[in-house]
């Protein structure tokens, strides 16, 4: 009899649970949607306009905001040691220009929970809050026009003379998808893509969200870091 009561009482606390994250969500759907209610017209449903929106972005919901150039340096440092102690080294170093990445924002977080609108009546700005652009992995093109790289190879000491030792080129090369991925994803240059695709992105938001919104309200982009 305990067993059977304490069943119970774990279905019925698990109930509980389940209906509390439900009800926390439909919540915090409707907090949102009220919130944003002066941005948009009487009658509109906001979850299921912004979600309508982004999906005529891309099926993935990654939207490409940019791309660039990028000249990459790598280095690869081979070693000679003997019983531990170090008794030559090569030195090569590749430079590759004119690799080229590009830039992605995901859209898939993209909610009414991550807007505010600041105005009343029917004009002021509804912010929309994205993820900063990020390299997307998978576009990553490498130079490969042996005009537009250099190696340069650099023995010492015992390399000089050793002639079983070979250079890194080959892994200087592996190296420079990896490389160029980094140095795009640096702050300074993320910040120079977001100043660059800001206004394109509000335009295409504004034109997507328009049907929907009031006439005075304009779309601006907020980004997170």
């Amino acid at each position: 009899m305990a067993a059977i009561i304490l069943v119970a009482m774990t279905v019925l606390a698990m109930t509980w649970i389940f209906a509390g994250a439900v009800g926390s969500v439909a919540q915090s759907a409707a907090d949102a949607a009220g919130r944003l209610a002066g941005a948009f017209k009487p009658q509109v449903n906001i979850q299921t306009t912004v979600r309508a929106a982004v999906g005529n972005l891309d099926p993935q919901l990654r939207l490409k905001v940019a791309e660039r150039e990028l000249e990459v340096t790598v280095e690869d440092l081979q070693e000679t040691r003997w019983l531990g102690v170090p008794l030559g080294s090569t030195v090569t170093q590749l430079r590759s220009s004119g690799n080229l990445v590009q830039y992605i924002v995901p859209l898939e977080e993209l909610t009414p929970d991550r807007m505010e609108f600041i105005g009343s009546d029917g004009r002021g700005a509804l912010l929309v809050h994205l993820p900063s652009p990020r390299v997307d992995g998978r576009m990553v093109y490498v130079q490969v026009d042996p005009r537009h790289v250099e190696v340069e190879v650099d023995d010492r000491w015992l390399n000089n003379v050793n002639p079983f030792i070979g250079d890194g080129a080959e892994r200087a090369r592996a190296a420079v998808r990896a490389a160029a991925v980094e140095l795009a994803s640096q702050p300074a240059y993320v910040k120079e893509i977001e100043a660059e695709c800001t206004p394109r992105i509000e335009l295409l938001l504004q034109s997507l969200l328009r049907p929907a919104l009031a006439d005075g309200v304009e779309v601006r982009v907020v980004w997170d870091r």
